[in-house]
């Protein structure tokens, strides 16, 4: 980098080189994806309080084998009143993890009336993209197989039995 004094200052910001700062302060790329995040719907809706006791509830119980929660990786909206809105993003460490959670963690019974229902976040995403419009499918044609009840008619009478009740 060139040592820039009053009498060699360049003309704009354009024409100076940032190259050395970029190299000393450069972020390894890395790759931002969302599968590492689960959605858990079907929570029970509590008070802002009550967060912490059902985060480490929802790691100790049911998503023990699955693997450990990110630092600071459990996020539940709030409602208006200051009440939980009933479903949590999780973050795990790993993707593998994620998918543990999801097979462990999907219909597990929370309470007696209340069965988790967890999926990956991005299939969450996958179903934003639907369009808006509803597109009806496409009719299929009638073929007619004549009368419905023909396979009844076995010539040796197979299809057919009778019981007897009774003395008479």
């Amino acid at each position: 980098m060139v040592a820039y004094t009053f009498d060699n200052l360049p003309g704009s910001e354009e024409d100076i080189d940032f190259s050395d700062l970029e190299r000393k302060f450069a972020v390894p790329e890395q790759e931002e994806t969302l599968e590492n995040v689960v959605v858990v719907d079907n929570l029970p809706i509590i008070d802002q309080g009550k967060i912490e006791k059902l985060t480490g509830a929802l790691q100790k119980n049911v998503f023990k084998n699955a693997g450990k929660f990110k630092a600071n990786g459990v996020h539940m909206p709030l409602a208006d009143e200051g009440k939980t809105k009933g479903y949590a993003f999780i973050e795990f460490e790993t993707a593998q993890q994620a998918q543990a959670a999801v097979r462990l963690g999907n219909g597990f019974p929370l309470e007696r009336s209340r069965r988790l229902q967890v999926n990956p976040f991005m299939d969450v995403e996958r179903y934003t993209e639907v369009e808006d419009e509803y597109r009806a499918p496409p009719a299929e044609p009638f073929i007619d197989h004549g009368h419905l009840k023909s396979w009844l008619g076995d010539e040796f009478a197979r299809d057919q039995f009778a019981t007897h009740v009774g003395n008479n």
